[in-house]
């Protein structure tokens, strides 16, 4: 019972995280926040042993995380980003894309809406219910239907090295490099322009 009183809790965050018309960074923020505070503590005391930081959970990550950031590199033909791009807002932007909310994000979707139904419904149910539940999030983001395979892909592998590893943390590292290979080396993301 507790365990659906969570993922109920859970899904009324990941409703509140969609875009809407008076949300901006500063709201993304706090949403971010919200799915720390709420996924931390639950994952101490339920499933303590998915966030600690393994040797096999590094290797994983870098290795499917360069993965990824090396395929961005490719498919963009280079790295757009030039020194001339990089300010404080840009950096501040970074920190806060890949020190906040890539983990919050991670944190709730592979670890509550992960880690929780797996123990319920089975490893399928769970890879299922995480990865649509993320992909869902960047569908509505987006109106590209290639971001949106993007956004299966990497919550898929994200959920899949998450599972083989044990660890939250193979997965934030493979999204931060996917990321990074995306939105920093090509799109040049800055929340402050």
């Amino acid at each position: 019972m507790l365990e659906i009183i969570i993922l109920s809790l859970g899904f009324m965050i990941h409703l509140w995280s969609f875009p809407y018309p008076f949300k901006n960074y500063k709201f993304d923020i706090f949403i971010a926040f919200i799915q720390l505070v709420f996924s931390i503590p639950i994952l101490i005391r339920m499933a303590p042993e998915t966030i600690q930081l393994t040797g096999l959970s590094v290797i994983t990550g870098l290795s499917v995380g360069f993965a990824f950031l090396i395929f961005h590199i490719i498919y963009n033909r280079g790295i757009r980003l030039k020194v001339s791009d990089i300010s404080f807002g840009f950096l501040l932007s970074q920190l806060i894309i890949f020190g906040i909310q890539i983990p919050a994000e991670d944190f709730l979707y592979r670890g509550i809406f992960f880690a929780i139904p797996k123990n319920i419904w089975g490893t399928l149910v769970a890879l299922t219910l995480s990865t649509s539940l993320s992909a869902m999030l960047y569908i509505a983001r987006w109106r590209r239907p290639l971001y949106w395979f993007g956004a299966v892909l990497i919550g898929f592998f994200c959920n899949l090295a998450f599972y083989y590893t044990g660890s939250i943390w193979t997965a934030v590292i493979i999204h931060i490099l996917n990321d990074f290979g995306y939105i920093a080396l090509n799109e040049k993301k800055n929340i402050f322009s």
